[in-house]
């Protein structure tokens, strides 16, 4: 007797989602495959797939897939703004080696060096800057001034590591620690005779 040829199987739809929800997942997709694989490789499909999401709406609310990525350094720099405040006097503000931190600091260059306008993430920077500067005011007793240029130097101090301390042989925290040693002199110094 011959068999019956079977139908093809039935697709799955996707369940439709709320915009909030859908970006949430494509965000979150996104961070995920960027960590995972190198950022080149990554296609719209692959990241629609994994937040199950039609692919469509990454173009439809984003603009497009290397705009969805800058949504996610902003994110994550924006998750940075807490920490700053909490953190005891001479403690770091924010860790190069968190993981996070080196990624969104990565993808941020690599999204400029893509010829992406980065200005939403610079103005994050910026306000964390503003945190940090705020920051070393209070807890450093610097003026305004010189906390404004310590905050400058200790960010590029620190993003600089997160960046590129594998490539300069600075991988080790203690070679960062011996570094933010002589930051926080600096910030010492300040304190004692601020700048006019």
């Amino acid at each position: 007797m011959p068999s019956k040829k079977q139908p093809p199987p039935i697709e799955k739809r996707r369940s439709p989602v709320s915009r909030e929800v859908g970006r949430e997942r494509l965000v979150h997709a996104a961070a995920q495959l960027l960590q995972e694989r190198p950022f080149s490789s990554i296609s719209v499909r692959d990241i629609a797939e994994l937040a199950d999401v039609n692919q469509r709406y990454i173009h439809t609310w984003f603009g497009s897939q290397h705009l969805l990525y800058l949504h996610v350094v902003e994110s994550l720099f924006q998750d940075l703004y807490a920490p700053i405040s909490d953190r005891a006097q001479g403690e770091i503000v924010v860790n190069p080696f968190d993981p996070n931190v080196r990624f969104a600091t990565r993808l941020l260059i690599w999204l400029d060096l893509e010829g992406v306008d980065i200005t939403p993430v610079i103005t994050v920077v910026r306000g964390l800057m503003n945190a940090f500067s705020a920051r070393l005011c209070e807890k450093a007793g610097l003026n305004e001034q010189s906390s404004a240029g310590v905050a400058l130097q200790g960010s590029a101090i620190g993003l600089g590591f997160a960046a590129f301390a594998e490539i300069i042989g600075a991988d080790d925290p203690l070679v960062f620690m011996n570094a933010f040693n002589v930051w926080q002199h600096q910030i010492e110094l300040l304190a004692q005779h601020p700048l006019p």
